[in-house]
């Protein structure tokens, strides 16, 4: 077996990328790295692969710090000896992510090889869900647009408590949060849900995968929940970008959640498997 370090990312998509694409709504956060050229050292990013002698990716990872490391092993066929031997190299090259994401499977024997049993912990599974068309069943006050700079007074405040909500490990500043609303302001990837003049959720459609798009970062202010508001913002953001072309929607569900996985069920989504995020 070979390990490589790719530096830069045009240089991983020549060696993984048709392996990713064969599970591209799986690997939708890997190929989002892939989606602009990209010096990886200047960065400080990973994108690595584990090859057979003869050229076959066995795995591939990609690792933004402060995230987690991102694996994939090609149709999720165990391999113990390309996970073993990536992570002698991680340990070998100094790289220490603080956890990986992966499927559920894949994620347990890594960090039981990187980490060693009880030197890891499960943060959180995700339900992978997959929609090629969105349908709101159910009536909701209100109506759907797309968010613009006026709304700059509270989505980054949103996000920052889209964060906490969902306990995410890395946590974004404020100003990071509003520089992240403003670029999907810019490219009309970010929606608002209005009923009687006021904001009351937002949904977002961050990154394309192949002939897909990924809805994200779905919250309604505590105010405002359990009025179908959250629904009516996934089912609007999902309906523009079938408009804009894509053949499907997928997201990320709390799998520990059976309330919002329900919601997106009813929606049209449906489980295609599930993502764990164990820390270190």
């Amino acid at each position: 077996m070979v390990f490589t370090q790719y530096k830069t990312t045009e240089g991983f998509r020549k060696a993984a990328w048709e392996t990713l694409r064969r599970s591209e709504v799986q690997n939708n956060i890997i190929l989002g790295y892939t989606s602009d050229d990209v010096d990886t050292a200047e960065r400080g990013w990973l994108l690595a692969a584990v090859c057979a002698d003869g050229g076959e990716v066995l795995l591939a990872a990609g690792y933004t710090p402060p995230f987690n490391v991102v694996l994939y092993e090609p149709d999720n066929i165990p391999n113990d000896a390309a996970l073993e031997f990536f992570a002698r190299e991680l340990r070998i090259t100094g790289v220490n992510p603080p956890g990986v994401t992966a499927e559920r499977g894949t994620a347990e024997r890594f960090a039981r090889a990187y980490a060693g049993d009880g030197g890891y912990t499960r943060h959180f599974g995700m339900n992978l869900m997959l929609a090629n068309s969105v349908e709101l069943k159910a009536a909701v006050s209100g109506f759907g647009r797309a968010a613009a700079e006026r709304d700059l007074h509270f989505l980054p405040y949103w996000y920052t408590e889209f964060e906490r909500d969902c306990g995410l490990t890395v946590r974004l500043s404020l100003k990071q949060h509003e520089e992240q609303v403003r670029e999907l302001i810019r490219r009309g990837k970010l929606f608002v849900w209005e009923d009687g003049g006021v904001p009351v959720s937002t949904a977002a459609s961050p990154r394309e995968v192949g002939n897909g798009s990924v809805i994200s970062e779905v919250y309604t202010p505590p105010f405002y929940r359990n009025r179908g508001y959250g629904a009516a913002a996934v089912a609007y953001a999902a309906s523009a970008c079938f408009d804009a072309g894509a053949e499907f929607c997928c997201l990320f569900a709390d799998a520990d959640n059976p309330v919002s996985n329900g919601i997106y069920k009813k929606l049209g989504f449906r489980d295609i498997g599930i993502v764990d995020e164990l820390q270190f």
